[in-house]
């Protein structure tokens, strides 16, 4: 008869976790959280959360599984006992970065970001190409307002366009907004799922000293995951700046009547609202409003929407790791909205575009993606190339 090995307890782990979150205790195992995960919709080695969550609670190693999570907070919503599970899987990616034991594909993106200032390992001295016969001003000396791009919005073509939409529609209401150019770095988002500390503290620092500099009233994103790292974390190093995503300033400007919206090509589109606003930060009405506010169009919801919204997969540094087309959640959404027999299905963020073009091209769909920007720029009729 073969015997299992014991079960090895680390009892530092377990006291670090319990004491620093105080939240493996109060999950009662009910397994809701594995239950509404959404990637286990499309996977076979499903993501068992109350596994994790029991290893935590005994101090366990935890599975490797851990590394899957999208940081949706699809799960938290659905916890009756509203336990923070993002938190407690961060947490474990901490320790397992402690120990050295990451996903292989998350050690080059530290290096980038520690040497080249984004992800991806491109110049810092192109991150501001994106920009070029824009004539947007990088003197933030008598601004109000510091419109912060981030990295995949630098460098990635397909989203440069949105970048430069929304440029053109905040000079055409008269806002008074810089940029950093080629001094900006990454927000640091990218860095929280790698388990990555240390480097993550002294890069808000120097981001929060360089904003800091700046007599700016404003920061508004166009990420909603710099966006969220904005304002969660960067207070507490001394940032005392109103935070926005741009999806609120937009809506103000419509409300005031500074821009003005014409009917566009499409007559019926659907959204998808990122997780990083809607179940983070409670942005739901905002993109709404303004899609509403364009004449001769219909929205049309999904059967998954608002804070029920299904993940586009790319959250949790999933977006920097190479995910099996087969079980990529991005293509379950992009059956969601060719479901409401839409023209485009439209959204606020960088890595939810992303995901969705890949798998429109992988089920050869014909759904167009636009970010919210894009469909206010061309009901301004402004020529964006």
């Amino acid at each position: 008869m073969t015997m299992k090995q014991p079960i090895k307890i680390d009892y530092d782990l377990r006291n670090q976790l319990n004491d620093s979150l105080h939240m493996p205790l109060e999950c009662y195992q009910c397994g809701s959280c594995t239950a509404n995960c959404s990637l286990n919709s499309i996977r076979e080695n499903k993501i068992t959360i109350r596994k994790i969550f029991h290893q935590a609670q005994i101090g366990v190693k935890p599975d490797k599984l851990v590394w899957d999570c999208a940081s949706c907070k699809f799960c938290e919503i659905r916890c009756p006992r509203q336990v923070d599970i993002v938190d407690t899987i961060n947490e474990l990616r901490k320790h397992a970065y402690r120990r050295r034991e990451i996903p292989q594909e998350f050690e080059p993106l530290l290096w980038n970001i520690l040497e080249d200032g984004n992800p991806f390992g491109e110049s810092q001295s192109l991150r501001f190409n994106w920009a070029k016969n824009l004539e947007v001003s990088t003197d933030l000396s008598d601004k109000d307002v510091l419109l912060y791009i981030g990295c995949a919005n630098s460098y990635d073509p397909r989203l440069q366009k949105v970048v430069r939409s929304l440029v053109n529609i905040l000079k055409k209401g008269n806002i008074n907004f810089g940029l950093l150019g080629n001094l900006e770095r990454c927000s640091g988002e990218a860095i929280i799922p790698t388990g990555e500390e240390h480097y993550l503290d002294v890069l808000i620092q120097d981001n929060v000293d360089e904003f800091n500099k700046y007599d700016i009233s404003k920061i508004v994103t166009v990420s909603p995951h710099s966006f969220d790292i904005f304002k969660r974390l960067y207070p507490e190093f001394g940032l005392n700046i109103e935070v926005q995503h741009y999806t609120q300033l937009i809506q103000d400007l419509i409300d005031k009547s500074k821009i003005q919206l014409f009917k566009t090509e499409f007559s019926q589109v659907t959204y998808h609202d990122p997780c990083y606003l809607s179940r983070y930060h409670g942005i739901i009405d905002e993109p709404r409003n303004i899609i509403s506010s364009i004449p001769n169009i219909d929205l049309v919801e999904m059967k998954n929407t608002k804070s029920n919204s299904i993940c586009c997969g790319g959250g949790g540094g999933q977006i920097f790791r190479d995910i099996e087309q087969d079980n990529r959640i991005s293509n379950l959404r992009i059956k969601e909205a060719h479901a409401t027999n839409s023209e485009a299905i439209l959204t606020s963020c960088p890595y939810c575009i992303q995901n969705f073009e890949d798998s429109i091209k992988v089920n050869q769909n014909s759904l167009v993606i636009n970010d919210i920007i894009e469909l206010v720029a061309k009901s301004m009729k402004l020529e964006v190339k």
